[in-house]
């Protein structure tokens, strides 16, 4: 199935607005593309951030390091997933089965670790990550956290979803069932995103629970993909939000429930400080490696004017750019 197809059945349109919506989407990438590019042409070829992990990891820690998100998701995962997830899991499992997937360094999944051993004796965690870097990390993270080391018992998948998918489905075994699958912040630039949540959901066990964080539509990421369809254009790759994991689960017939949240990144660093720190950043932003080389001086400059609009920003009291990450957490339970 091509990737447009895939969006498009996952949205579940009827046949006649297929057709305007390829023409619309079609047209708007050509004139965007054009609008934007200028006379003068990029000096490199366009990397999507995905395909190069270790480079992904660097301008990750920067993203990071500007960013309220972990501790706004530690917030949400003490308040919230107990009962959106911990409460609706049988009770009577004697060793509980999780699948992460982009569980990078585990930052967030030590949290929804530490709720869910309060009323499991045993986990299995299979982590899946394409960054060898970031699962070196989660080690060492778990090498000090007693509880972890001594009641989670990890296996360790040095590779993408659409590779584990792929391993999975050609192993002449019965697939490996889980009763809790994650995948934070991770699916945005998936090649297949109607199989991918399939995959997800057909991995589940009866009474499992998946759960998919992305940004929405309206966030300052999905402002952004929207306007620029040439971030994505020719990369092979989907910039995913939350309404198409919705979109694809309504298609699926299968019902969902959602919770909402919210952090900030200050971005002020990369219109007055062009520092490594500060380039590796705007790359995690725009999904783009080496963005500021690749980019014509015109689309730069479109790409910055409209980062800092009220459209995906707000400006502080002290004159801080902060750029706004709107997510959604939406979770579904196998029937």
């Amino acid at each position: 199935m091509k990737l447009i197809d895939a969006w498009i059945i996952s949205c579940n349109f009827t046949a006649v607005p297929l057709c305007r919506l390829y023409i619309n989407i079609f047209d708007k990438i050509y004139k965007t593309a054009h609008h934007n590019t200028g006379s003068k042409m990029s000096k490199l070829t366009k990397v999507c951030i995905c395909s190069d992990p270790e480079h992904y990891s660097k301008a990750y820690h920067a993203f990071e390091n500007l960013s309220a998100k972990y501790e706004e998701f530690t917030n949400w995962s003490q308040r919230f997933f107990p009962s959106a997830v911990v409460d609706k899991l049988h009770p009577g499992l004697s060793t509980l089965r999780m699948l992460g997937i982009g569980s990078g360094a585990g930052e967030a999944e030590s949290e929804m670790l530490l709720q869910l051993l309060k009323k499991f004796h045993r986990i299995e965690n299979t982590v899946v990550e394409p960054s060898e870097e970031r699962i070196l990390e989660y080690k060492t993270s778990v090498s000090n956290d007693d509880k972890l080391l001594k009641f989670v018992d990890f296996k360790w998948e040095n590779q993408t979803i659409g590779e584990y998918q792929r391993m999975t489905r050609t192993r002449e075994q019965e697939p490996e069932r889980f009763h809790f699958i994650s995948a934070l912040h991770c699916l945005y630039h998936v090649k297949d995103p109607s199989d991918t949540i399939k995959f997800m959901y057909d991995s589940l066990e009866s009474g499992g629970i998946m759960m998919v964080i992305l940004s929405t539509g309206d966030s300052g990421f999905g402002e952004l993909w929207s306007r620029f369809p040439v971030l994505a254009m020719g990369n092979n790759y989907f910039h995913l939000h939350s309404g198409h994991v919705k979109s694809t689960l309504d298609w699926m017939n299968v019902p969902y429930y959602s919770f909402h949240g919210s952090a900030f990144l200050d971005i002020t660093s990369c219109y007055h400080d062009q520092s490594t720190q500060s380039d590796l950043a705007l790359d995690f932003i725009t999904s783009i490696v080496n963005f500021r080389e690749w980019a014509t001086p015109t689309l730069e400059e479109e790409v910055l004017d409209f980062l800092k609009t009220s459209t995906c920003s707000k400006i502080s009291s002290d004159g801080k750019i902060m750029f706004h990450d709107k997510w959604e957490a939406v979770l579904a339970i196998k029937t």
